[in-house]
């Protein structure tokens, strides 16, 4: 560009000079500057045109390299977008295909874990209607257990209704016949004068625990009577002596229950003291039922197999066909006269009528029960405080 202003001055010193050559009359050189002047770089001075035209050429010179400068920052920005762009669209399509691989895995486990969930519905489903099905098979197991358990305590018991349990007895005292010893026994301690024959005995042994050292309590006696109503007789006398001593010793005489029973039994042992402790007279019949008697009046557990309508129907049925097993039997006058009425008239042609008849008389003989139960209590809570 220093060039070009400096081309660019020559023309307008000649033009000067030709412009000043056409004012004077002469064209008389101008003065040429000599070398005190060039030595000191002073320089002619410009004139707007020549400056303006300067300008122009230093503007156009600008513009030129301004638009180089620009074509080729856009060249290069373009260049630089296009790497961007290539290396952009391959990472992209790095991370579309990683994250499509992704997805592809993540379908599959769901799939897995769909699959086996409804598996496990299935099987949670399997298992659901077998557990309802246990279930039931449980009640009813549960149900029978519990008949068959009952069943078996009867018949354990009635198995035992002819045993007799004397405890107080010493050890050794039967000298190796226990039968025999027995025998001698009951009349010995409840008088012989109430045993016109001897008692027929079928065993006689101790419980099956082991000896007791010297001092200890002695093993209970278990004696099978041969006949139900020895046992009864001698229930009978051994309650009405009261207490009952054998060599010093004092002795007790109690029926010989299953140990379901004994401990239904044992769960009246706290009233049974305080009724003893009060002086007031009271049973205890099979299984578990507590009678208080003060004086004509016997007071009981009104929860009986009587106490219902068809109770009394099953009583009467099995006591005109002679099947009864002492399981259900009347404790009123009332209704032991219904059950013996109806075992002598049980073939009259107007039986249906006399069952309907006794049953009547049968819940009559509940109610009394239940006023009886309601007086119980409150006899017991005023005699014993319980």
């Amino acid at each position: 560009m220093e060039g070009k202003q400096r081309s660019g001055h020559q023309p307008a010193a000649d033009m000067a000079e030709t412009q000043g050559g056409e004012n004077t009359p002469s064209a008389t050189p101008s003065p040429t500057p000599n070398a005190e002047e060039r030595d000191t770089g002073q320089e002619m001075p410009l004139s707007v045109t020549v400056l303006r035209q300067e300008l122009q050429s230093y503007r156009v010179d600008m513009l030129t390299d301004i638009r180089k400068e620009i074509d080729s920052m856009h060249d290069k920005i373009r260049a630089d977008l296009s790497t961007l762009r290539a290396e952009a669209k391959a990472d992209i399509d790095i991370l579309r295909n990683e994250f499509i691989g992704n997805i592809r895995s993540l379908n599959e486990k769901h799939t897995e874990v769909a699959e086996t969930q409804s598996e496990m519905e299935r099987a949670l489903s399997d298992a659901c209607d077998r557990l309802t099905t246990i279930e039931s098979a449980h009640e009813s197991l549960k149900n029978d257990h519990r008949k068959l358990r009952d069943k078996y305590v009867d018949l354990e018991n009635r198995e035992r209704r002819q045993n007799l349990r004397v405890v107080g007895i010493a050890e050794g005292a039967e000298a190796g016949n226990p039968i025999r010893f027995m025998t001698e026994f009951f009349p010995d301690v409840l008088g012989k004068d109430h045993f016109e024959s001897p008692i027929v005995i079928d065993r006689a042994h101790r419980t099956l625990a082991p000896k007791p050292r010297a001092g200890d309590k002695p093993r209970a006696m278990v004696i099978r009577l041969h006949y139900y109503s020895d046992k009864e007789k001698i229930l009978q006398l051994s309650r009405n002596k009261g207490r009952l001593s054998y060599n010093g010793s004092q002795v007790h005489i109690f029926p010989d229950m299953s140990a379901e029973v004994s401990k239904m039994r044992a769960s009246f042992n706290p009233v049974k003291r305080k009724l003893r402790d009060a002086g007031v007279v009271y049973s205890l019949f099979y299984p578990a039922k507590l009678i208080v008697t003060q004086g004509k009046v016997r007071y009981h557990d009104a929860q009986d197999v009587t106490s219902n309508f068809l109770g009394a129907m099953w009583l009467i049925s099995i006591t005109f066909l002679s099947i009864g097993y002492g399981d259900m039997v009347p404790h009123t006058y009332c209704g032991k006269g219904v059950c013996l009425l109806t075992g002598i008239m049980w073939h009259n042609p107007l039986l249906p009528c006399e069952l309907l008849l006794c049953s009547l008389f049968m819940c009559a003989d509940a109610a009394q029960q239940l006023i009886s139960c309601i007086i119980t209590l409150d006899f017991i809570n005023s005699n014993t405080g319980i």
